[in-house]
């Protein structure tokens, strides 16, 4: 994250030694010998007293024994026996003074539990000042990542936490009882700070080192104590803006972004980088085996000109740096030792706006390799100087704003005023050019998202993703259209849902898609109904075209037909805008994953029935992470999730991770009708397929589905 160091008046004959300083991270104090870092705390977790925590301070979670301690699972070479479990929310706390101590550093070991749900289950490490109200987050990991024992986790916390009192907090962030993190020997170190006699010369550092040096809870110009090393004539503003791996550490995987996740780390990783947490993309390398390749982003906005912005890096084992796609470090191996860490100013790469660093970390192998022996990690920071902080590093999401009414009510035939409205984002600024406009009930998209030549009510739908990838709050409208005023009876309008001509393979089931009606006077006419009658018929057992008529008729005896035709069909054309077919693979899809036929178009929801007036159709195409997949049916989709689910998934047209989670938890909620047909019992696969889609299609449709015969074929095959 990006953190604001405290402002300091530096005069000019300081300017050079203020900037050496912070590029070789030395304190501004009398040279001295390095002081060890002492032990201010440790607990082993010796004991259990009717399961409290000795020297802790526990809660959360519904059980007084969601916080315990236990012997089970020991971790060789720790003190005890002993080790702390949390389940199901369970926290503990603890308070440590550091007075008189500085760089003050926790440590601690870790397991996890296979038992974890995903990502719904984290252990989580907080800090913050005694004195100070809510927490900080340190790390966060997956429960489920890892059932061993980590190896020693080390985290230099914040010059704030020098010589003060401080709040350690562990929290077993789960949703059952089976559902444990471990935690063993916690300590806190630091380092002495020492003594200095007091000349004019060392004074004026000491007041220049963001350390409160004589416990008056006050540091550098803010102490009364400094007042006459503060420099007055000819002065300047320094300000200096960090940024860190870390929670904002982001991992571009070709398909979208996902979270950086604080890693492994082993003794051999000697460099230490103030306030960067070590990363991956999993807590231990998934498989040490294989060369692996994870490429890491971060993006900032730089607000103004840097005077100096240096970038410091440590990676195991090689690592591409660049800055807006220059290369600054080319293949920059095993820096994660002391005398090879990558340090250089980049200032030179870097424009106002939006910037983005960018670290292609491999990974290597040798044989024999595992987690524990060929871990792999990024640890980072870049220190900008310059009057004034400049630099920004959270991206921001985009912000949409209407221009006209909401509610919006207007006279039928009035056009839809399509540029009432404003996108912008902080780092890409005007991006209203980029907004979908989508209409939730009738999927389209654009211009025609309503038609204001047709009384009703209508909802719409505003939504944007920035070049983060942040998507905007959709922005919803309600419009009223109106009659204009009493002039008689006026014929009727009627439209298709769904495709003319669409095609189904001869042997499957026909599923009316339906029509829309709408009527001046009578307002919107609903199918299927009296008023809206279909002649013709579709023998979906004979190849051939069919044509189907749908004539509505108003209360005042006017009428409007529209028709379609059905192409009954023996081989489907293959499906077009995907990549890699329509083949998952074994539970590939809450079901399957094999080429079944895909019928294009507007239907494939199949009841058995051939247009009966209770047919429905809803969902009509395969999904998947990683296909071309069809905007519209996208859309659908997560609008469907939301609704039903209660999903919060923004309504653009990308299968991205949140939507992928989203489909999973669905696939689980229902398995026994997704999953266990497959023979699959446990694993979600995230893919909308045969199963997955009919149950969408059953829920939407308050309906109960039947297989086509290929499609039952399909399934019954799989499972043998």
């Amino acid at each position: 994250m990006f953190t604001k160091m405290k402002n300091s008046k530096i005069n000019k004959s300081f300017a050079f030694i203020a900037s050496f300083v912070m590029i070789a991270n030395i304190a501004f104090v009398t040279p001295a010998k390095a002081v060890a870092p002492s032990v201010i705390f440790t607990d082993s977790f010796a004991e259990d007293v009717d399961f409290d925590i000795p020297n802790w301070v526990d809660g959360g979670g519904d059980n007084v024994d969601d916080t315990y301690v236990t012997t089970g699972t020991p971790r060789t070479g720790s003190v005890t026996v002993h080790n702390a479990r949390l389940r199901d929310g369970g926290y503990i706390e603890h308070t440590i003074n550091t007075s008189g101590f500085q760089n003050i550093n926790l440590q601690y070991y870790w397991r996890g539990d296979n038992d974890g749900d995903g990502e719904s289950d984290t252990f989580k490490v907080f800090w913050k000042k005694t004195s100070d109200s809510s927490y900080i987050l340190l790390n966060s990991y997956r429960v489920d990542d890892s059932n061993i024992w980590s190896g020693l986790v080390s985290v230099n916390l914040p010059a704030e936490a020098n010589n003060t009192s401080i709040d350690i907090k562990f929290l077993g962030d789960s949703n059952a009882d089976s559902e444990e993190v471990s935690i063993d020997d916690v300590s806190i170190l630091g380092q002495s700070i020492p003594e200095v006699e007091e000349t004019p010369e060392n004074s004026a550092m000491l007041c220049s080192d963001h350390i409160d040096n004589d416990g008056d809870e006050l540091t550098d110009d803010a102490d009364p104590d400094c007042a006459p090393f503060v420099e007055t004539e000819e002065v300047i503003s320094a300000t200096q803006c960090t940024l860190v791996s870390g929670n904002e550490t982001q991992i571009n995987t070709g398909e979208g972004y996902v979270g950086a996740t604080a890693t492994y780390t082993v003794p051999d990783w000697t460099n230490v980088i103030p306030d960067a947490t070590w990363v991956w993309s999993s807590y231990n390398v998934v498989d040490p085996l294989s060369v692996t390749v994870v490429n890491f982003e971060h993006k900032f906005t730089a607000t103004s000109t840097p005077s100096s912005l240096i970038l410091t890096v440590a990676a195991d084992n090689n690592v591409n740096i660049r800055v807006n796609g220059n290369l600054v470090g080319d293949n920059v191996e095993n820096s994660f030792g002391m005398s090879s860490l990558f340090s250089q100013d980049i200032s030179s790469y870097v424009t106002l706006g939006l910037n983005t660093l960018s670290f292609e970390v491999t990974n290597t192998t040798f044989e024999g390799a595992t987690p524990e022996s060929n871990p792999a990690g990024l640890l980072y920071r870049l220190d900008a100087m310059g009057t004034g902080c400049v630099m920004s590093g959270m991206n921001t999401a985009p912000v949409i704003t209407l221009s006209g009414a909401n509610p919006l009510t207007l006279t039928v035939g009035t056009p839809y005023p399509m540029n009432d409205f404003h996108a912008h984002d902080l780092e890409d600024g005007d991006v209203t050019g980029l907004v979908t406009i989508f209409n939730p009930m009738t999927f389209v998209i654009g211009p025609g998202a309503i038609n204001t030549n047709i009384v009703g009510t209508y909802t719409i739908v505003y939504g944007v993703k920035d070049s983060g990838g942040l998507s905007a709050v959709n922005v919803t409208r309600t419009v009223h259209v109106v009659p204009a005023k009493e002039s008689g009876n006026t014929a009727p309008t009627i439209a298709l849902i769904g495709n003319s001509p669409m095609e189904i393979t001869a042997g499957t089931s026909f599923v009316e898609p339906g029509v829309t009606a709408n009527d001046l006077e009578d307002g919107s006419i609903p199918f299927p109904s009296s008023k809206i009658v279909v002649t013709g018929s579709v023998d979906t057992n004979t190849v051939g075209t069919y044509t189907l008529t749908y004539t509505v008729t108003d209360n005042g005896g006017l009428t409007a037909s529209i028709q379609r035709t059905v192409n009954v069909v023996s081989v489907v054309p293959a499906v077009t805008g995907t990549t890699g077919g329509r083949s998952g693979g074994r539970r590939g899809g809450g079901g399957g994953g094999s080429s079944a036929p895909q019928v294009l178009g507007a239907s494939t929801v199949n009841t058995g029935e051939v247009l009966g007036a209770s047919t429905c159709a809803y969902l009509n195409d395969y999904l998947k992470k990683g296909w071309k997949n069809d905007l519209v049916e996208m859309l659908k989709l997560k609008t469907f999730l939301n609704i039903f689910e209660k999903e919060n998934l923004a309504l653009t047209g990308d299968f991205d991770a949140e939507t992928f989670n989203a489909v999973s938890r669905f696939q689980s909620k229902y398995k026994s009708d997704i999953l266990i047909p497959w023979d699959n019992k446990e694993d979600s696969t995230g893919f909308v397929y045969i199963l997955t889609k009919k149950k969408i299609n059953e829920i939407f449709c308050n309906t109960t589905i039947t297989l086509s015969p290929i499609e039952k074929t399909e399934v019954e095959n799989f499972v043998k």
